[in-house]
């Protein structure tokens, strides 16, 4: 997916382009991959923040000059120079939140799916079988991601489901391990 360009939006400056990018984490790169985000997207959506949180700033700087006075309105006038930055870190660094949030889902979610996979290993010892009745059984964010794992396999873009764990474990582990 390509990056929308929008013309009613100025081009952002290059010495802005490096504190608006996404994180280069790996495990931020995989979410975004799996998400299909792009950076550049975010990028956009970034600059995008920054130029509408900077009118309105400026905006209701004005505002507040005009009615309370020039003293008066300097903390507003600090207020409209520092939300802009606020405002597109905020939505630049969104993907890493979303990749931290996603991992931490899998932590809260792991005992239940360990515990429908060794329920499942009990009646019939298939690790195949385990992780199918386990994506089946929980419909949280670890139980989808092992349902990709499972079709993964059936569709053979990975070997084997260990494979298909092992992928799913990197990124994972990267995140949550110091």
């Amino acid at each position: 997916m390509s990056a929308t360009k929008w013309p009613h939006v100025p081009p952002m400056p290059a010495f802005l382009e490096p504190a608006l990018r996404p994180s280069a984490d790996p495990s931020v790169r995989d979410w975004m991959a799996r998400n299909s985000v792009d950076a550049e997207d975010v990028m956009n959506t970034a600059w995008s923040l920054f130029l509408l949180v900077a009118v309105m700033g400026a905006l209701a700087s004005i505002a507040l000059m005009l009615l309370l006075g020039t003293m008066e309105a300097l903390a507003g006038t600090v207020v409209a120079l520092v939300a802009p930055f606020i405002a597109s870190s905020w939505a630049s660094n969104r993907p890493a939140r979303m990749a931290r949030r996603e991992s931490l889902s899998y932590l809260r979610y792991a005992p239940s799916v360990i515990g429908a996979m060794a329920m499942s290993m009990i009646v019939s010892p298939s690790i195949e079988r385990a992780v199918l009745f386990a994506s089946r059984s929980s419909s949280n964010p670890l139980g989808k991601r092992l349902a990709k794992a499972s079709w993964e396999v059936l569709t053979r873009s990975q070997q084997d489901v260990e494979s298909a764990l092992s992928d799913l474990a990197v990124p994972w582990a990267r995140t949550t391990m110091p």
